[in-house]
């Protein structure tokens, strides 16, 4: 069943492009890499960080506080970064890994970009007020978590990211302010995307995620957005996910625009492509913390329910939407639950061939909920 889960997945990817070559980095002037702290595999730490005389690690480089470290190619320990810092890497050829946190940014201003970070628990964490921009980067076989954004001073701004194969959520965003651009996410266990909290905000375009892998529940949904978090999300693709494909969970405001949900199955759960449940009413203003709108809505495939809406309080709009589903959904079961218990309005109508097979909804501006019996 559908329920709350905590803050906190392996099939290798196609490796990031390389951003630098020849020892050179893109974005960066001779006079920049004259001055900017280097480290290289064949570096060591008796250097002095120089281009001639790299260091071999980020514990040496990052000692000083240098304004700007560029990586060479090779395979690096974790990198700390606990004062404001901008680190350029190679893409493939700069990787770096760890058991606990491979990158973990601890309330500074950093940039990172044209990394490969492999495995850790977390792949990338960033909190205690901390400001990341995050670019070019691939998370690969995290043991825990890839990416952990936290706390509800910190912000982050992710640029062509991806995360392939982490052991558990793909990229969770806990109380935090997201700005992300074409993020893809891929076999991540039990959850690719997970917003959740009062603070939480993400607002994303170009969002992929696919092929989840099931957790010990049998569950590996696409996305949840939960606990009075807010989530605008623009050219969603979620394929393959199990047990539902975008979740809404105790009081969110979800915006979904062009969004495409594909080949939900049921594992242990129910297998509903778009989920919103459990709203919440505040009573002396009568008005509903949860919120929901999807405008350019396509789900197909869907095990069990296109849409399900239901719950205290919840307003929900579906504009443009299709649903098209594999079988009969049967009495009681139509791809998209709808009642009109929060609105004088008229409940949209619909039409649904007799096979079941696909429904249109044009429900512009009308709310829709639906209470289980």
């Amino acid at each position: 069943m559908y329920a709350c889960t905590g803050p906190d997945g392996k099939t290798p990817s196609p490796p990031a492009e390389a951003p630098c070559t020849a020892g050179t980095w893109s974005g960066v002037t001779e006079e920049m890499a004259a001055t900017a702290v280097h480290v290289r595999a064949d570096g060591s730490d008796d250097g002095t960080g120089s281009a001639d005389a790299p260091f071999a690690t980020f514990a040496a480089a990052m000692a000083g506080d240098p304004a700007l470290v560029l990586v060479g190619p090779g395979t690096f320990d974790a990198l700390v970064i606990d004062a404001d810092a901008t680190v350029i890497g190679c893409g493939a050829e700069s990787v770096l890994t760890s058991e606990g946190p491979v990158v973990w940014v601890d309330s500074a201003v950093a940039t990172v970009s044209g990394l490969a970070i492999s495995g850790g628990d977390p792949g990338v964490w960033a909190w205690q007020a901390a400001d990341l921009t995050l670019a070019d980067a691939q998370v690969e076989g995290a043991t825990g978590p890839g990416l952990v954004i936290e706390g509800a001073q910190t912000h982050a701004t992710l640029t062509s990211v991806g995360v392939n194969g982490a052991g558990d959520i793909g990229f969770s965003v806990q109380d935090a302010t997201v700005d992300a651009t074409d993020v893809t996410i891929t076999g991540a266990t039990g959850l690719g995307l997970l917003v959740d909290g009062l603070d939480a905000n993400l607002t994303a375009t170009g969002l992929t995620l696919s092929a989840m892998v099931a957790d010990a529940a049998g569950e590996g949904r696409g996305i949840q957005v939960q606990h009075y978090a807010n989530a605008t999300l623009a050219d969603v693709q979620v394929s393959d996910a199990i047990g539902a494909g975008i979740v809404g969970l105790q009081a969110v405001t979800l915006d979904l625009q062009s969004t495409t949900i594909s080949g939900t199955t049921a594992g242990t759960g129910l297998g509903d492509g778009l989920v919103v449940l459990d709203g919440d009413v505040d009573e002396s203003w009568d008005q509903s913390y949860f919120d929901v709108t999807a405008q350019g809505l396509v789900v197909d495939g869907a095990a069990r329910a296109g849409v399900l809406l239901s719950g205290n309080g919840l307003l929900g709009r579906l504009l443009s939407a299709t649903i098209t589903a594999d079988y009969d959904p049967g009495p009681g079961m139509p791809l998209i639950q709808g009642g009109p218990e929060l609105s004088n309005d008229t409940v949209p109508t619909y039409d649904l061939d007799t096979s079941g097979e696909s429904l249109s909804v044009d429900a512009t501006a009308h709310p829709l909920v639906y209470v289980e019996p």
